[in-house]
């Protein structure tokens, strides 16, 4: 379960408190799917996102699998797969970097025009990709951006980290 935000002293819920308050959790000897599922709670509720995936580059390949989904059907979770350098979340993570997009457009199924592609990488190595779009309150921003790559760049740490205790069970 993701954890809520603390209020400050102000009363007001900062981006930062929960950041911290979620990288403690991912920390903890999670499996591969508790890691992608707890960042994307907490990736879609910290950008308040209505939808969110996260696709993960499949060893041995140049594509991606969909792992992880919200506000995306199971069947289509299921079935997709990314090839690398393809569409958006494919070209992110063929280069490696963040992506805003302010002009998405409606035909592609998104309420608003913007959202936010953002790659989970560890020592440059690209493991997969984090998608955010239709936010409830207003369009993404420069700022939702930063606050993604952030986030994304302590979760592929994590995710890192429980692919590695998994091969060790194993």
């Amino acid at each position: 379960m993701v954890p809520s935000p603390t209020p400050t002293p102000g009363g007001v819920s900062t981006e930062i408190e929960l950041l911290a308050r979620v990288a403690d959790q991912l920390v903890g000897g999670n499996s591969v799917e508790e890691v992608l599922r707890l960042v994307l709670d907490a990736a879609t509720d910290l950008l308040r996102a209505g939808r969110g995936s996260i696709l993960l580059v499949v060893p041995g390949t140049a594509e991606m699998s969909m792992r992880v989904a919200r506000g995306v059907p199971e069947e289509v979770v299921a079935r997709t797969r990314v090839p690398i350098g393809s569409g958006v979340a494919g070209g992110v993570a063929a280069t490696g970097r963040p992506l805003l997009l302010t002009d998405a457009g409606r035909e592609r199924g998104y309420k608003d025009s913007s959202a936010v592609c953002v790659p989970l990488k560890i020592k440059g190595e690209v493991l997969g990709v984090l998608n955010l779009n239709d936010r409830t309150d207003r369009p993404f921003d420069e700022s939702d951006l930063r606050l993604a790559t952030l986030f994304a760049n302590q979760a592929a740490v994590a995710l890192h980290h429980a692919r590695l205790i998994e091969e060790v069970r194993e």
